[in-house]
């Protein structure tokens, strides 16, 4: 596997998964490896014949069950740290009270109404039965087998006579894993921003929300990340002054970027491990604690407020931009490896604030306590009667409401801090899941 990396042998020859709460670096996955050299091939279907280039086939009703996938997505290091805990998210979420495992929405059967990687033609005068080798090259010479997204596979040798079988495609499961395509990315999250002007403030509200992934957003291998940008602009497009609200982290720029994000309004969504002294440039098998984990589990919402510096002319045409992006790898261990990061977008949205109702445009303060006093000069000017008394203390009374009545010059409420909400909802129907 340290040659070819994860391939065919890496599943179909899993006799078994072992404890997957205490594995070693290389999985939980028990191989099985015949010493005559007898070859043999584990799978789904438990009707599947004997003459396979893999060898004959067992049956392995585990490859239908996410416990399959823990083999490889489950993992604690030696020093007690859960490096990888896909499985557990799907199996505290709703997925696993569904019955809906990895395979339902990573491995979609071939009937789905997503167009799936078509198969190749069958030859002519096939029927059922007949030796039928799918990559369709005489033995001993390359064959070209078409991967999809994957790009092409060669393999040499694999040719052998098998006995194909008609079946229906709901029992087809494409190996294409579209975990982070376009299309996944697109239906992972779901991204909702408000913006209201409050004086001389834009106000800004960003949900982001797990509405289709059966682990945490993002899961996997902890160098992986979300990364959400809020940026407010004025009539002419120039940013405007972030002023209070959460601020992107140091460590979602690369060493000596050309352009640093840290600082600027928005959220990172990771797991972050570092060793003993805090350093999180250490690789993931030597890490010691969990420093953040503020990643969205399934159907869950993070819920971020910010306030931008309203421009003093034509507030009403200021855009407020928000973007959530991936990485597939921290911009600091990208740097060190020497590897290009491809950030892929998930969701944008472009907002134009509304006008608020929590303060006035034009101070008032200051205009009502100047004609209260006004008003009151002639009253002092004379002799209080029993008549003008009343008059006198009302006015009075006025003059201090609106002295302390403030100009506008947005809220004084504090921002609250950014939540990652859990699942709020009742249970929905197996048929309101895996939706792509």
């Amino acid at each position: 596997m340290h040659l070819n990396g994860v391939f065919c042998e890496s599943c179909h020859k899993v006799r078994d998964v072992g404890d997957i709460e205490n594995t070693p670096v290389t999985g939980a996955f028990r191989y099985w490896r015949p010493q005559n050299g007898v070859l043999m091939a584990f799978g789904p279907l438990d009707d599947a014949g004997d003459e396979h280039h893999m060898g004959p086939m067992s049956y392995q009703p585990d490859m239908k069950h996410s416990r399959f996938c823990a083999g490889c997505h489950q993992w604690t290091s030696d020093s007690g740290v859960k490096v990888m805990s896909t499985y557990d998210e799907w199996a505290t979420s709703r997925f696993a009270e569904l019955g809906i495992h990895c395979q339902n929405c990573h491995m979609r059967p071939l009937n789905h109404e997503e167009p799936a990687t078509p198969l190749p033609p069958l030859p002519e005068g096939f029927v059922p039965g007949d030796p039928y080798c799918i990559l369709r090259s005489p033995v001993g010479e390359r064959g070209l087998m078409d991967m999809g997204d994957m790009g092409d596979m060669n393999m040499e040798g694999v040719c052998e006579p098998m006995g194909a079988v008609m079946r229906d495609e709901s029992t087809l499961h494409p190996h294409i894993f579209k975990g982070t395509s376009d299309q996944y990315l697109a239906a992972a999250a779901s991204l909702e921003a408000t913006a209201t002007r409050a004086g001389d403030l834009i106000e800004v509200q960003v949900d982001v929300e797990n509405v289709n992934a059966g682990h945490m957003l993002p899961t996997g291998m902890p160098f992986r990340a979300l990364l959400l940008t809020v940026q407010a602009v004025d009539a002419e497009g120039a940013p405007l002054a972030f002023a209070e609200g959460p601020a992107l982290p140091g460590w979602v720029d690369a060493p000596a970027a050309a352009a640093p994000r840290a600082g600027q309004a928005g959220r990172a969504y990771a797991r972050l491990l570092s060793d003993a002294s805090g350093a999180l440039d250490v690789p993931f098998w030597r890490a010691t604690q969990v420093v953040l984990d503020d990643r969205i589990p399934p159907f869950g919402k993070d819920v971020s407020h910010y306030r931008f510096q309203a421009p003093a002319e034509h507030p009403e045409q200021v855009s407020v931009k928000v973007e959530l992006r991936y990485l597939p790898f921290l911009p600091g261990l990208a740097t060190a490896k020497g590897w290009d990061v491809e950030e892929r977008l998930m969701a944008a949205t472009t907002v134009q604030p509304t006008k608020g109702d929590g303060c006035a445009e034009t101070p008032l303060g200051a205009p009502l306590a100047l004609c209260a006093l006004l008003c009151l000069l002639p009253l002092c000017a004379r002799r209080f009667s029993r008549r003008s008394l009343p008059a006198t203390v009302g006015l009075a009374a006025l003059a201090v409401v609106a002295a302390l009545t403030p100009a506008c010059e947005g809220p004084l409420f504090p921002l609250p801090s950014p939540s990652v909400q859990s699942d709020p909802r009742a249970p929905l129907h197996l048929g309101e899941r895996c939706r792509v």
